[in-house]
């Protein structure tokens, strides 16, 4: 696949993050959900050359997805665990990192909204992780 259509289909994957299937049984938790997360990922390693354009799709991908589950789901794709070599990471640790802020950021808005237990029910502790995580140090314990 080119890299064009794999840069829309990721996009297209993404925005329509609310719309994915999340199944809830014994064997087959969010597998869809968690299937097209992966498939993001993968068409974003079409994006090879050069590397700071699969570093910028990835933070769109993260800015545009419709769902913040589903930025959470696409992010653990991205990351690798810091003992990773950096040429075997999918983008850099720096980037990774500033993956985690621009969804720990619009966590912390959609906070400002509503609680988000009201919206994100048991997917919540995965979304205060990353904000705790990767925003602002002590905002997240003081809520």
């Amino acid at each position: 696949m080119d890299e064009g259509t794999a840069k829309r289909l990721a996009l297209a994957i993404a925005r329509n993050g609310t719309r994915l299937p999340r199944e809830r049984g014994m064997l087959s938790l969010d597998w869809t959900f968690m299937q097209s997360a992966i498939l993001v990922m993968k068409l974003l390693r079409a994006h090879r050359n050069p590397a700071p354009d699969r570093e910028e799709l990835a933070r769109q991908v993260i800015r545009e997805a419709g769902s913040l589950v589903f930025a959470f789901e696409c992010l653990r794709w991205f990351r690798k665990d810091d003992k990773e070599p950096d040429a075997d990471r999918f983008v850099s640790a720096a980037v990774e990192d500033e993956l985690g802020r621009i969804l720990a950021f619009r966590v912390q808005a959609a906070c400002r909204e509503q609680p988000p237990y009201h919206i994100h029910g048991s997917d919540t502790p995965r979304l205060l992780w990353v904000w705790n995580k990767y925003g602002e140090r002590g905002v997240v314990e003081s809520i």
